[in-house]
């Protein structure tokens, strides 16, 4: 009875040990990217891409928690500016061929960029198509291009 009792219990250890370095080799295979940037004509953009190692390589393959601030909008009664986030309860865009896009929920501004150098850096588009905003009527911004830097690095999605 006790050798069956020991022998069940190294089998169980071994397939822990078997087990256990292979989650944790899952584990070093995705990182998330942390990514600063500036959009044209003033104001900031940061948000966090998932990459996954595949054949050596790290490959974008989500975006997630976009925030733009202090971006340039033009109104009827004249020129402010303003800032948009996805916030942390929407589900992360996927990324095809390096490429992504999006629109905000509460609005109709729209996102579209491209991922390079192995997802270390990122360029695109940011347009307000005309809306409501604070009161004011009308408010829109022209096609603003941006790009942004890898800054550092998570093992996991940070909530901002």
């Amino acid at each position: 009875m006790v050798k069956r009792v020991l022998g069940s219990c190294f089998v169980l250890l071994l397939l822990v040990a078997l087990v256990a370095p292979a989650a944790a080799s899952a584990k070093k295979k995705q990182k998330i990217y942390h990514l600063n940037g500036t959009v044209a004509g003033g104001g900031t953009i940061i948000f966090d891409e998932k990459v996954k190692k595949q054949g050596g390589e790290w490959v974008p393959k989500r975006v997630a928690n976009f925030d733009f601030d202090e971006v340039p909008i033009t109104c009827d009664s004249g020129s402010f500016t303003h800032s948009r986030s996805t916030g942390t309860d929407r589900a992360p865009f996927p990324v095809q061929d390096g490429l992504f896009s999006f629109q905000f929920l509460e609005s109709p501004t729209s996102v579209e960029g491209s991922l390079t150098h192995r997802g270390k850096q990122a360029a695109g588009t940011y347009e307000a198509l005309p809306d409501a905003l604070d009161g004011e009527t009308n408010c829109f911004t022209p096609k603003l291009n941006w790009s942004a830097q890898k800054t550092g690095t998570h093992n996991k999605l940070p909530r901002r």
